[in-house]
Protein backbone atom coordinates (compact mmCIF):
# COMPACT_ATOMS: atom_id res chain seq x y z
CA UNK A 1 0.00 0.00 0.00
CA UNK A 2 1.36 3.38 -0.83
CA UNK A 3 1.83 6.57 0.94
CA UNK A 4 -1.04 9.02 0.71
CA UNK A 5 0.44 11.62 -1.65
CA UNK A 6 -1.05 14.08 -0.45
CA UNK A 7 0.80 14.10 2.70
CA UNK A 8 -1.68 14.51 6.14
CA UNK A 9 -5.50 15.36 4.74
CA UNK A 10 -6.93 16.41 8.05
CA UNK A 11 -11.23 16.35 7.70
CA UNK A 12 -11.45 18.55 11.27
CA UNK A 13 -9.29 19.07 14.39
CA UNK A 14 -12.62 20.27 15.70
CA UNK A 15 -10.95 23.98 16.28
CA UNK A 16 -8.34 22.95 18.11
CA UNK A 17 -5.08 21.37 17.04
CA UNK A 18 -4.03 18.76 19.72
CA UNK A 19 -0.37 17.91 18.26
CA UNK A 20 3.31 17.27 20.08
CA UNK A 21 6.49 17.84 19.41
CA UNK A 22 8.83 14.92 18.10
CA UNK A 23 12.74 14.77 16.82
CA UNK A 24 12.92 12.77 13.88
CA UNK A 25 16.37 10.70 14.63
CA UNK A 26 16.37 8.09 11.86
CA UNK A 27 14.62 6.97 8.99
CA UNK A 28 12.28 9.43 6.71
CA UNK A 29 8.94 10.25 7.59
CA UNK A 30 5.89 11.58 5.70
CA UNK A 31 3.22 13.81 6.45
CA UNK A 32 0.04 11.38 7.21
CA UNK A 33 2.13 8.55 8.15
CA UNK A 34 1.02 6.71 11.67
CA UNK A 35 3.64 7.40 14.15
CA UNK A 36 5.12 5.76 17.56
CA UNK A 37 7.04 6.98 20.54
CA UNK A 38 10.88 5.89 20.30
CA UNK A 39 12.57 4.43 23.45
CA UNK A 40 15.78 6.05 22.51
CA UNK A 41 17.81 7.87 23.73
CA UNK A 42 17.08 5.98 27.24
CA UNK A 43 17.20 9.21 29.41
CA UNK A 44 16.10 11.98 26.84
CA UNK A 45 14.94 14.37 29.51
CA UNK A 46 18.07 16.49 30.03
CA UNK A 47 16.20 19.46 31.92
CA UNK A 48 15.20 17.86 35.06
CA UNK A 49 12.17 16.48 36.44
CA UNK A 50 9.77 19.58 36.52
CA UNK A 51 10.31 20.18 32.66
CA UNK A 52 10.72 18.54 29.13
CA UNK A 53 12.09 20.49 26.03
CA UNK A 54 10.27 19.78 22.47
CA UNK A 55 13.57 18.20 21.38
CA UNK A 56 13.56 15.08 23.82
CA UNK A 57 10.55 13.45 22.65
CA UNK A 58 11.86 10.95 19.97
CA UNK A 59 9.39 9.58 16.97
CA UNK A 60 9.41 6.13 15.07
CA UNK A 61 7.27 4.75 12.54
CA UNK A 62 4.12 3.46 13.99
CA UNK A 63 4.24 -0.55 14.94
CA UNK A 64 1.14 -1.10 16.95
CA UNK A 65 1.95 -1.02 20.98
CA UNK A 66 3.98 2.24 20.14
CA UNK A 67 1.48 4.26 18.08
CA UNK A 68 1.06 8.15 19.19
CA UNK A 69 -0.25 9.61 16.37
CA UNK A 70 -0.46 11.21 12.81
CA UNK A 71 3.06 13.12 11.44
CA UNK A 72 1.96 16.39 10.10
CA UNK A 73 5.03 16.74 8.05
CA UNK A 74 7.43 15.31 6.23
CA UNK A 75 11.09 15.03 7.34
CA UNK A 76 14.07 13.09 5.53
CA UNK A 77 16.55 10.30 7.27
CA UNK A 78 18.73 11.38 10.32
CA UNK A 79 17.62 14.73 10.45
CA UNK A 80 17.04 15.30 13.74
CA UNK A 81 14.35 17.44 12.53
CA UNK A 82 11.34 18.70 14.96
CA UNK A 83 7.64 17.26 13.19
CA UNK A 84 4.45 17.88 14.62
CA UNK A 85 2.68 14.81 15.90
CA UNK A 86 -0.99 14.95 15.84
CA UNK A 87 -3.00 13.04 18.83
CA UNK A 88 -6.63 14.02 17.95
CA UNK A 89 -8.63 15.01 15.06
CA UNK A 90 -9.88 12.82 12.22
CA UNK A 91 -7.78 11.86 9.55
CA UNK A 92 -8.34 10.25 5.73
CA UNK A 93 -6.10 7.45 5.81
CA UNK A 94 -5.50 4.29 3.89
CA UNK A 95 -7.07 1.28 4.20
CA UNK A 96 -4.58 -1.99 4.29
CA UNK A 97 -7.35 -4.18 5.28
CA UNK A 98 -11.53 -4.11 6.58
CA UNK A 99 -12.50 -1.17 8.26
CA UNK A 100 -15.89 -0.79 9.59
CA UNK A 101 -17.42 2.39 10.40
CA UNK A 102 -17.70 3.29 14.34
CA UNK A 103 -15.45 0.18 15.27
CA UNK A 104 -12.06 0.64 16.01
CA UNK A 105 -9.42 0.44 13.86
CA UNK A 106 -5.56 0.31 14.26
CA UNK A 107 -2.09 0.32 12.09
CA UNK A 108 -1.68 -2.81 10.51
CA UNK A 109 1.46 -3.54 12.13
CA UNK A 110 3.81 -4.70 8.95
CA UNK A 111 6.48 -1.48 10.42
CA UNK A 112 5.01 0.60 7.40
CA UNK A 113 2.73 3.32 9.28
CA UNK A 114 0.94 3.82 6.26
CA UNK A 115 -2.25 1.71 6.41
CA UNK A 116 -4.86 0.96 8.85
CA UNK A 117 -7.22 -1.96 9.46
CA UNK A 118 -9.66 -3.35 11.90
CA UNK A 119 -9.01 -4.13 15.72
CA UNK A 120 -8.78 -8.00 15.78
CA UNK A 121 -7.27 -8.25 12.40
CA UNK A 122 -5.41 -11.71 12.22
CA UNK A 123 -2.28 -11.09 10.80
CA UNK A 124 -0.27 -14.35 8.89
CA UNK A 125 2.75 -14.66 10.18
CA UNK A 126 6.00 -15.52 8.13
CA UNK A 127 6.38 -18.68 10.27
CA UNK A 128 2.31 -19.53 9.17
CA UNK A 129 1.13 -18.43 12.82
CA UNK A 130 -1.59 -16.27 13.38
CA UNK A 131 -2.23 -13.50 15.90
CA UNK A 132 -4.67 -11.57 17.14
CA UNK A 133 -3.56 -8.11 17.60
CA UNK A 134 -5.24 -5.10 19.50
CA UNK A 135 -3.73 -1.59 19.66
CA UNK A 136 -6.47 0.33 18.29
CA UNK A 137 -5.43 3.94 17.05
CA UNK A 138 -8.83 5.07 16.85
CA UNK A 139 -12.57 4.54 15.17
CA UNK A 140 -13.49 3.86 11.73
CA UNK A 141 -16.40 6.84 10.87
CA UNK A 142 -16.92 4.99 7.41
CA UNK A 143 -16.59 1.71 5.42
CA UNK A 144 -13.88 0.93 3.64
CA UNK A 145 -11.49 -2.61 2.14
CA UNK A 146 -7.58 -3.05 1.39
CA UNK A 147 -6.82 -0.20 -1.19
CA UNK A 148 -9.60 2.28 -0.03
CA UNK A 149 -9.52 5.03 2.33
CA UNK A 150 -10.82 5.50 5.48
CA UNK A 151 -11.63 8.79 7.91
CA UNK A 152 -10.50 7.56 11.44
CA UNK A 153 -11.44 9.63 14.59
CA UNK A 154 -7.87 9.73 16.21
CA UNK A 155 -8.35 8.37 20.15
CA UNK A 156 -4.88 8.39 21.27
Amino acid sequence: MALNTYGAVKFTDFGNPQTISMVVQSGAYSGGQVVGASGTPSNPFSLGLDSVAGNELYVQIGSLANVVGIALETASSGTDTVIPVATNGIFLLPAGGSCYAGRHVMEKGDGRGDDIQAVGSYDVLADATQTIVDYPLGKALNNACSGGFVLVKLGL
